[in-house]
Parts: structure tokens; sequence; C-alpha cells
């Protein structure tokens, strides 16, 4: 797999912008099993959207990013440029956007969980190259411990109008970190089934 120049900032803000269009349906995947997900699985999605309306960067960043590459972005000044660009300009486009759709005094709500699959140890393998390559400059270790693949329903209320859609999305618990929220779903994470780990890699 070649590995792939992505804005950090991008990655965080492209879940909270695909909101204000149409959901997904959800597909199968072979490699996971009926479960539930405990509910604090799925708060990194109250925590996400509660950082975009209270304009908190760094909440936006935690709820998706495990704790070991925002500590090896610290260590230059990648992660101040990060949470510049996500707090003074991506949070504002995505606020934006949702104040022309929905109006003011905008509330995001995660109404109910309406499937829950345990993500296997083969899956959260490639849930922990997704990270790696999503973020390949930064060369931090993580590992995975746990995760589902969970479909939702959620509220997007405002003074002009209310939606209620839903999306499906991965949450992972990251070892001596906490749970994380990736906007993807379980069958995406298989363009990695059969990736060079990036850090190992002399791919351009």
């Amino acid at each position: 797999m070649k590995k792939h120049i992505i804005s950090a900032a991008a990655v965080v803000s492209a879940f909270a912008i695909a909101l204000c269009g149409c959901s997904e349906s959800n597909k199968p995947v072979s490699d996971i099993t009926d479960a539930s997900a405990p509910s604090e699985a799925v708060q990194p999605f109250n925590d996400y959207f509660n950082g975009f309306l209270t304009n908190d960067g760094e909440k936006v960043i935690l709820s998706t990013m495990p704790q070991t590459f925002i500590d090896e972005m610290k260590k230059t000044d990648k992660y101040d440029d990060f949470l510049a660009q996500t707090q003074d300009s991506l949070i504002p486009v995505t606020i934006n956007a949702w104040n022309e759709k929905y109006g003011d005094d905008i509330s995001v709500t995660f109404l109910e969980q309406v499937s829950s699959t345990q993500l296997s140890a083969d899956t959260l393998d490639l849930a922990e190259l997704c990270y790696k390559y999503t973020y390949y400059d930064v060369n931090a270790d993580v590992e995975i411990t746990e995760g589902y693949e969970v479909t939702y329903r959620y509220e997007i209320k405002g003074s002009a109008s209310t939606t209620e859609g839903e999306e499906t999305a991965c949450f992972v618990r990251v070892k001596d970190d906490s749970w994380k929220m990736i906007s993807t779903k379980a069958e995406t994470l298989e363009q990695y089934r059969d990736a060079e780990d990036p850090y190992n890699s002399t791919q351009a």
C-alpha cells in the first residue's frame, strides 16, 4: 500500500462535515461478531461533537487520536499547528455549515445504538495500521485491545430545523489510554489487510 499524506486536521473534521449530508447504509463484515457496545465505548461521539460546539479543539482531537500520537507530535511544532488548524479553521467552518443548514443553537445528540458488533482481534490489528497510515509521519506505537462497529441514530437540532440520521463508525479502546472513534466502517479497514507497517516500509 502506498503511503498517503493526509492532513490530520482534515481527518478529525471529516466526520462532522459528513453528518451534514446523507448517511450510508450498514453492510455486514465477515470477521465481526454480534455484541453490545458498552456506553463508555461510544462516549467519544459525545466528546467529539461537544468539542465542535464549544470550540474545544483538544477535545475533538482526543476523541479520535491516541495519546501516544499526540505526545509524539508535541515533541515538535506539529501538535500546535494541528490544534490551531482544528480550532481556528476547521471547527468554525463546520459550525458555519451547520448554522446555514440548521440555524443557531446547534445540538448534536447520540440517540441510540441500532446495531453493534464486536471487532475481532484481526480487525483490531487493521485498526492499528489505519492509525499508523493516517499519521504515518508521527511514528508512534498504538495497541488496540477492544473495539466495536456501531450503527447508531443521531439528531442534529438547531433553531431553524432538526434532522435525525443513521451512521456507522468504529469505536476502539487503546491500551493505557481511552476509547477512540474511528469514523469509518469495519469493512473499510480491510484496505490495510496486506499493508506493511508504514514505519518499517521503504515505499514512497
